[in-house]
């Protein structure tokens, strides 16, 4: 048997600064012409990051690809890359394009910014991670202003510009998994992953202990009547006050979590889609199946080798290390 040799692609890894609440590339360095390297030859290969790329274009025309879907760009433009999707930009003709950047440890600062509302992390995290858009400020107006300030904040350092930056981040992050919202509407379900509620329906104050509960054991056997205990309610009670809470019973909310969990580990590319399953508390695979169906709209495997799968089709490249842009 032949092997097929596997494409390049680079990994380029940042460090944000100790006590910054973002790494922010910005200056004359960054008026440049994109897709060029320093022999002043294209740059065919992809690269991706370990942490979210902000990008915002002020002037110049290009192509950003975003793995297999090219977007022209032009000035007034803001993309948002999650961590490990692959991408690139390359200027049109070899002309100059101003771009800054914002990098971003997601994880981290939603654990900052949100704290115990568990809820709305995993809203935006969920949202974040389901992959890369590039918007015009018309179609992005708040998110666009939202990246300019916090360029501003990192670039004039005024008194406490760590928690002014910090303060806008917690606006971009919701601005930006509401960006992610609308693109599913405007395609439609396309076997995309439908988040949980994004919106409040009811105090969680009271089902907290539940939830945390699943998020901590959704890859074991969990029953109903567990849940009501942690929460010290009656099973009626509080299978009543979740769905008030939560918009769905707990056992639909279970289900999504643990079939969430199962994506998140297939993006990886961590084994098996049977692996996967058992991993994320599903002990039948025909289970499995059916609720991946129900809540996906379309089978395991299908998802895999759907657009939204970035982070695993990684694993088809030959990757190179870099220590960041110079």
């Amino acid at each position: 048997m032949g092997n097929k040799k596997k494409k390049q692609m680079e990994f380029r890894y940042y460090e944000i600064p100790y006590g910054e609440p973002v790494l922010a590339l910005m200056g004359e360095h960054w008026n440049r012409s994109y897709g060029l390297d320093e022999n002043r030859q294209p740059i065919t290969d992809l690269h991706f990051h370990n942490l979210m790329e902000i990008g915002c274009c002020y002037h110049g025309e290009g192509e950003l690809l975003l793995e297999n879907e090219r977007f022209p760009f032009s000035g007034g433009m803001i993309s948002v890359i999650p961590e490990n999707y692959p991408h690139t930009t390359t200027s049109r003709s070899g002309k100059n394009s101003q771009w800054e950047y914002l990098f971003l440890d997601v994880p981290q600062t939603v654990r900052e910014l949100f704290g115990e509302d568990r809820r709305m992390s995993d809203w935006i995290l969920s949202r974040c991670a389901k992959g890369a858009f590039c918007k015009s400020r018309r179609e992005a107006p708040v998110l666009f202003h939202l990246a300019v300030m916090i360029f501003r904040e990192m670039e004039e350092k005024r008194e406490r510009y760590q928690e002014a930056v910090r303060g806008l981040l917690k606006a971009f992050l919701i601005e930006a998994a509401r960006n992610q919202e609308s693109g599913e509407k405007k395609n439609g379900n396309g076997g995309g992953i439908r988040k949980l509620p994004a919106g409040g329906l009811g105090e969680t104050r009271h089902i907290s202990a539940a939830l945390e509960y699943i998020h901590l054991h959704y890859g074991e056997p969990v029953r109903i009547g567990e849940l009501a205990a942690a929460c010290h309610l009656s099973e009626p009670h509080f299978r009543r006050l979740f769905v008030q809470c939560m918009g769905m019973p707990p056992l639909e909310y279970l289900n999504r979590v643990g079939i969430e969990k199962a994506c998140e580990r297939m993006k990886r590319g961590d084994g098996s889609i049977a692996g996967a399953a058992a991993h994320s508390g599903f002990f039948s695979a025909a289970t499995f199946q059916r609720n991946f169906r129900r809540i996906m709209g379309i089978s395991p495997k299908e998802w895999k080798k759907s657009p939204e799968n970035y982070q695993g089709r990684l694993a088809q490249y030959r990757i190179t290390y870099y220590d960041g842009w110079e």
